[in-house]
C-alpha cells in the first residue's frame, strides 16, 4: 500500500529511502537487530543466506525463527529488548530445547551487543555451526583483525 501511495504521490522527499526500508521489510528483516545481523555479520562476512521469517510447529505451537539456514541445521534467535524485555528468555530455552528434539536443528541466540559490538566473532560463531551442519563455503574477513580469520 505504501508503495502504491508513492508512486501516485510522484516525486515524494526521500523516496528512495523509503523504497530501500520496504524492501527490507519484504525481504523478512522486521527489526534494527535482524537488520545489523543480515548487513554485519551474514553478508559482511559472506556466510550463506539465511531463510528469515520462518514458521514451523513445535510442541502443536506454531513458532516463528528469525533466520534458518536450511539443510544446515541452524537457526538465528536475534534478542532484542522489545520483544525480550529485560533479557527474559526461559520460555525460549525451552522452545529451543523443542527444536532440537523436532527438527535436530540447533539454535543460536544473539542480542544487541553481539551482533552490534562484536559482529565478527558472531560470524565466526555461526560459521562454525554452519560447518558443522555440512556448510563447505568459508566466511571473509571484513578486515585483518575479523575474527573469521582464524575459522576459515
Amino acid at each position: 500500500e505504501i508503495l502504491g501511495a508513492l508512486d501516485r504521490q510522484g516525486r515524494t522527499r526521500r523516496a528512495s529511502m523509503i523504497r530501500e526500508l520496504l524492501a527490507l521489510v519484504e525481504a523478512g528483516i522486521e527489526s534494527p537487530l535482524e537488520l545489523r545481523y543480515h548487513r554485519d555479520v551474514e553478508r559482511r562476512h559472506r556466510l550463506p543466506a539465511a531463510t528469515l521469517q520462518q514458521r514451523s510447529q513445535v510442541d502443536g505451537r506454531w513458532i516463528r525463527a528469525d533466520c534458518v539456514y536450511e539443510r544446515l541445521g541452524v537457526r538465528i534467535e536475534l534478542d532484542g529488548a522489545l520483544a525480550h524485555p529485560g533479557g527474559r528468555t526461559d520460555r525460549d530455552v525451552w522452545r529451543d530445547n523443542a527444536v532440537v528434539l523436532t527438527y535436530h536443528e540447533l539454535t543460536l541466540r544473539y542480542r544487541w551487543s553481539h551482533v552490534a559490538l562484536q559482529p565478527c566473532a558472531t560470524a565466526a560463531q555461526v560459521a562454525t555451526a554452519l560447518r558443522a551442519g555440512g556448510w563447505t563455503g568459508a566466511p571473509r574477513p571484513c578486515g585483518p583483525a575479523c575474527a573469521v580469520s582464524a575459522h576459515r
